[in-house]
């Protein structure tokens, strides 16, 4: 699905790409829309803890399409993937 994040506090490193290859930094208030079928992931550069308001659009939240080097570090920690991209425990209880 499309998604639209805003830094509510902190600085905010948002990245695309099949590995992660494109950044840009948002710092508070600033905002990015990441169009469906774009691999992206965030993370929180600032001290301690802060806040991203994520917005996701559309009417259909879609699917997860994970990454397959996050999938093959995923598995090899016993976390797998349903058919709905949902991550699960693959091992005992």
């Amino acid at each position: 699905t499309e998604e639209v994040f805003i830094a509510i506090t902190g600085r905010w490193a948002v990245r695309w790409g099949e590995e992660g290859e494109d950044e840009v930094v948002l710092e508070e208030g600033d905002v990015i829309s990441v169009p469906p079928g774009v691999m992206r992931s965030l993370e929180n550069l600032a001290e301690g803890r802060h806040r991203l308001l994520a917005i996701v659009g559309g009417r259909d939240p879609g699917r997860v399409t994970w990454a397959r080097s996050v999938a093959e570090r995923g598995k090899r920690a016993g976390v797998g993937f349903d058919d709905h991209g949902n991550a699960v425990h693959l091992g005992p209880g």
